[in-house]
């Protein structure tokens, strides 16, 4: 309650500014603390989800009707440093049971309920959450911002797919120098997409779900890590207008570090073309001492391999994407924290806890002239380990065909700030499944249906 005090109470102070009158703005002291205030910005969205998921015969279907939103209000500059901060807010409207489990393989709902709080599945109703609440300081070329934040990096970003997005606790800077852009910070805390609480960085680990371990048992490290937090280290160098090149170190103490290298370069004839390097491997125990309870295995090691080709012609954008996770072991990423940057990536899966793996996407966008209306379709293959090779297999996911449509309508004139978004996904077993259903169920022989309505203001 007394967040939500918060809110109200800093929203009404701008909301008080834009009630005076034009004289008296003319005399208020633009330098002033309190003008800070009165010139400050709300923005905000509304936002509509409608998901369902209808699986192969047999098993249960879900589906999730969601209302909610988020409001931000952030001051004008005083002396370089501002104020900012969000509240979010999350209604069921009609959905699915998702206490109730397939009767078949006893699973549960493993897309619909991140629309609400999957750390509480019984917990549809008056959703709240503070995402943000930060003091930021600016001078010159150089940015520090402290407390409660959005991100977008290789590894921890928003992922905007749900009601609530995912944000960060913790200390970030960013410096611009000419074609250098250097960036990073420490984290303790996280608020997972498809949560509605804040975690330290350790507790995070594993609230969406643990797999197995290498040797095949299921993993248990939920709340058995170790960790004081996550380390980042950015750095952007551009040369010329075509050539940009990424380099970055991820740090979760006491558990693994990840290295990540990115170079992009834009051909005379607007052809593009990408390669991409990761390279992962274990601190000290991998987060716990009992190896049976940590995240990664000790002296464990990871390598990812990333290659994409483009073109563009007119309003459309062709792209041929491969990657390939070495046999070196397998590729993590806590999904808690974002969606993985790989080339192949497609909505509604990922290659988190795979090795031994390749996959070939083909991508295909379309942008009109205007920008209010956009298709893309993306589809490809991912050749995944068998089910039983635990060691590069986490969560039991059989090789399969991925196929995504998408379009997005922007409105003009009177509903120019209205957003749609509709999202069909498919994802077809072309791999072993040893016809056991737990190997099917939210997994292969799916459809997920997706339809967005924000209005943004």
């Amino acid at each position: 309650m007394i967040r939500q005090i918060l809110v109200i109470s800093i929203i009404s102070i701008s909301f008080l500014s834009y009630s005076q009158n034009s004289s008296s703005n003319t005399q208020n002291d633009s330098t002033s603390f309190l003008s800070a205030f009165q010139r400050g910005k709300i923005n905000g969205q509304i936002r509509y989800f409608f998901m369902a998921t209808d699986n192969q015969k047999g098993l249960s279907d879900y589906y999730a009707n969601a209302f909610g939103g988020r409001i931000s209000y952030q001051t004008a500059k005083f002396k370089g440093f501002q104020l900012g901060i969000t509240q979010s807010f999350d209604f069921n409207i009609a959905s699915s049971d998702f206490s109730k489990k397939d009767s078949l393989t006893n699973a549960s709902d493993r897309y619909e309920v991140a629309l609400f709080d999957v750390t509480d599945v019984s917990n549809k109703f008056n959703l709240t959450r503070l995402d943000e609440l930060y003091i930021s300081y600016s001078i010159k070329k150089l940015n520090i911002k402290l407390g409660r934040q959005n991100l977008n990096t290789p590894f921890l970003n928003t992922q905007d797919g749900r009601m609530m997005t995912t944000a960060f606790g913790g200390i970030w800077l960013e410096s611009f120098l000419k074609q250098w852009k250097i960036s990073g910070g420490w984290l303790l805390s996280v608020s997972p997409r498809g949560t509605s609480k804040w975690y330290t960085i350790e507790q995070s680990l594993g609230l969406f779900s643990n797999g197995v371990n290498v040797d095949g048992t299921p993993a248990k490290y939920v709340n058995n890590i170790t960790s004081k937090g996550v380390g980042v280290l950015q750095v952007n160098r551009k040369i010329g207008t075509r050539l940009n090149i990424e380099c970055s170190d991820f740090i979760v103490e006491n558990v693994f570090n990840t290295s990540f290298a990115q170079i992009d370069y834009v051909g005379p004839k607007k052809w593009f073309t990408s390669v991409q390097y990761i390279h992962q491997n274990t601190l000290n125990n991998g987060g716990n001492k009992n190896q049976s309870l940590t995240y990664v295995d000790k002296n464990g090691q990871s390598n990812s391999i990333g290659f994409r080709l483009g073109t563009k012609f007119k309003q459309f954008t062709l792209s041929f994407n491969y990657n390939y996770i070495t046999k070196d072991g397998r590729f993590l990423l806590p999904r808690e924290w974002g969606r993985e940057p790989l080339f192949t990536f497609i909505p509604r899966e990922r290659s988190e806890g795979l090795g031994n793996t390749q996959a070939f996407v083909l991508k295909t966008e379309f942008l009109n002239k205007q920008k209010n209306f956009g298709l893309k379709l993306f589809t490809g293959a991912v050749l995944t380990p068998d089910i039983k090779d635990t060691r590069f297999n986490k969560y039991g996911l059989s090789r399969y065909w991925h196929t995504n449509l998408e379009l997005k309508l922007s409105p003009q004139k009177h509903l120019r700030n209205m957003e749609l978004m509709l999202l069909v996904a498919s994802k077809v077993s072309i791999g072993e499944t040893y016809n056991n259903p737990k190997n099917i169920i939210n997994k292969v022989n799916l459809f997920n249906y997706n339809l967005v309505l924000n209005y943004n203001f």
